[in-house]
């Protein structure tokens, strides 16, 4: 029986990073055909990094030297007292910028607002916020993302006016 549970732990750790590295893998989008493509450089769900008050990725156009891509940056405020961003629709939009690139490898940046939990996304595409303005997009169009819970996003009430 603990030979058994071994060779199973075996080799199931044999595969884990065969498993692993396919999900990390980027994946390739195609905006306007022609045989031109943008791939996102990092894995799905960690593309930016963030220095500061802004978020950074790299995307690789490929294709003959007519080619542009076009692709769009969001940031986002998670809802109010939402410990997992959740609702979507009910994300704050912090900035937001679409691009339109020709081949090679760029790096694109946006402001954050790290004063509370936040989501930066990119997206194939002229629109940077899906059909109703959410974050709450389609999977055919999210290239990657980066979610940080530094601190439940709250409203702070107004501090009342000082009397005469």
């Amino acid at each position: 029986m603990k030979l058994l549970r071994n060779l199973i732990a075996t080799a199931i750790l044999a595969v884990m990073p065969l498993a692993m590295t396919t999900s990390a893998s980027a994946q390739t989008f195609n905006n306007g055909g022609n045989g031109c493509s943008v791939v996102e450089l990092a894995p799905l769900n960690k593309a930016f990094t963030v220095s500061g008050n802004t978020a950074s990725t790299t995307v690789q156009v490929n294709g003959p030297a007519t080619c542009k891509e076009t692709v769009s940056l969001a940031s986002w405020n998670a809802p109010v007292n939402s410990p997992n961003f959740r609702p979507f629709a009910s994300q704050s939009l912090v900035a937001k910028k679409t691009v339109t690139l020709g081949v090679g490898q760029h790096v694109l940046s946006i402001p954050i607002n790290s004063a509370c939990a936040y989501q930066v996304d990119l997206v194939l595409g002229s629109r940077a916020t899906n059909a109703s303005g959410t974050a709450d997009y389609t999977p055919d169009v999210m290239m990657g993302y980066l979610q940080v819970f530094n601190k439940m996003c709250t409203i702070t009430p107004p501090t009342p006016p000082t009397p005469p």
